[in-house]
């Protein structure tokens, strides 16, 4: 009994796949063999095409490189477009129209402005739920296993459902990764700028389709302000990570501008040698007469070839130095300041009076004795007095127990005498020090306490 085509036809039309594969239909079975041959061929081709696109791309990246280096003058974006390897982009979805904030009435922050009074309102206050005061610095960074679905997000509460609530911190992570995307294959085709508000309109309508057809949330106000203000704090540290043409410094561009002007300068005006000066057809006035003094006028003085040298050496800066340091806080602070400016001056007026006997001894002898004998070359500088400084050191407690039993007494005579104290001699100057840095540092403890 033949079978009507037909009829053979609604039978293979209603039949299923383990009915077909079951009763071995050899067309069935050569034409699911064919699929997957070429599914694992179009397999192949798509790992091949994504070699060479990674391939291109590190060519790109080079040329432009070398490019930039020569200095050619073009912009990255510039660049970008004429070597981009990407079609051109095209808004598959369309261009959604604003809402009305009377559907959408729980709404909070529906235009800019709302949002704007609200910031400036709460302006330094601080979340009243939270126990303890925030860290300073900017907060640590949480994965999207960490943050929970319905957690609401803190950072952009602008962004809000239809039932006026912040989107959840989930969600907030959702627009983000959405957002970097589209914003790195706007920077495949070179119309990703450094600044967001750079963007011209073609990318920016591309952008602006993409990202409301996506998210609802983004839509729920006038002139789709909130995702220009989300763009605008997030895009400069994506545009800073991922764009390779970065912004040039001032002082870089000003220095090759410089050195431009001065090359051009070089080229268009070369250094000409100079002109030969024409012989005077007149011979020259004579020179006057030199000058003779009369008997009645006496001679002009003539300046000095070189100026006198003054035969008081100068004060030594180490005798009236002081060295101490600001420690209110410690009351054996001023009996230092005192001892140390009582010892100054006492080492003023050595200084000074051995500089005037100095001074008076040359003055007594001749005045034709050789250059160093004037300046004072060789002889014996004024010993430096013995100061005792302000650190809590062992040495400066012995300095100041030597002071007491030799008072007035000279630097190099102090160290002669402390190079021979022993380890014995040398304990208590030591316990002294300790205790000072002790009490020092319980009263610095006082007044942090009091603080």
């Amino acid at each position: 009994m033949d079978i009507d085509p037909d009829e053979e036809y609604q039978v293979l039309r209603f039949a299923t796949y383990d009915m077909l594969v079951g009763h071995d239909n050899e067309a069935f079975l050569e034409a699911q063999g064919k699929i997957q041959s070429q599914q694992e061929e179009l397999s192949q081709l798509k790992v091949k095409l994504q070699y060479l696109q990674e391939l291109y791309d590190k060519s790109l990246t080079r040329l432009r490189r070398s490019g930039s280096s020569r200095g050619t003058g073009q912009s990255g974006a510039c660049e970008k477009a004429a070597f981009s390897a990407y079609p051109p982009l095209q808004n598959t979805r369309t261009k959604l129209p604003q809402l009305d904030h009377t559907e959408y009435p729980d709404v909070n922050f529906w235009t800019r402005d709302l949002w704007d009074k609200h910031c400036a309102y709460n302006k330094g206050k601080t979340n009243g739920l939270a126990q303890t005061a925030g860290k300073r610095g900017r907060p640590a960074k949480r994965t999207s296993d960490e943050v929970e679905d319905n957690e609401e997000a803190t950072k952009h509460p602008y962004i809000e459902t239809v039932e006026g609530r912040p989107v959840s911190g989930l969600h907030l992570h959702r627009i983000g990764v959405k957002a970097r995307s589209i914003w790195t294959s706007l920077a495949n085709r070179g119309l990703a700028p450094e600044k967001f508000k750079k963007m011209d309109s073609a990318a920016k309508e591309y952008y602006f389709t993409e990202m409301c057809n996506e998210f609802f949330e983004l839509r729920l106000c006038s002139d789709f302000w909130k995702l220009e203000l989300w763009s605008s704090k997030n895009y400069p540290s994506w545009s800073q990570n991922h764009l390779e043409e970065k912004k040039e410094t001032s002082k870089r561009r000003k220095l090759e501008k410089e050195a431009r002007a001065t090359q051009i300068a070089q080229t268009i005006a070369p250094p000409q040698p100079p002109t030969p000066q024409p012989e005077p057809s007149q011979p020259p006035p004579a020179p006057a007469p030199p000058f003779e003094p009369s008997q009645a006028q006496p001679p002009p003085p003539q300046p000095p070839s070189q100026p006198p040298r003054s035969t008081t050496p100068p004060l030594p800066n180490r005798a009236m130095r002081l060295t101490f340091e600001t420690n209110c806080d410690n009351p054996e602070f001023f009996d230092d300041l005192d001892q140390q400016a009582a010892t100054s001056s006492n080492a003023i007026q050595t200084a000074l009076q051995n500089s005037l006997g100095m001074q008076a001894e040359e003055n007594e002898g001749d005045h034709d004795s050789s250059n160093s004998s004037r300046l004072g070359v060789g002889k014996e500088k004024p010993r430096a007095l013995a100061v005792v400084g302000a650190g809590t050191t062992p040495k400066n407690f012995c300095m100041s127990d030597w002071l007491e039993k030799n008072p007035g007494g000279y630097k190099d005579d102090f160290e002669e005498y402390y190079k021979g104290l022993t380890a014995e001699q040398l304990q208590p100057f030591s316990a002294a020090a300790k205790d000072a840095l002790n009490a020092r540092a319980r009263e610095r403890r006082k007044t942090k306490q009091k603080k």
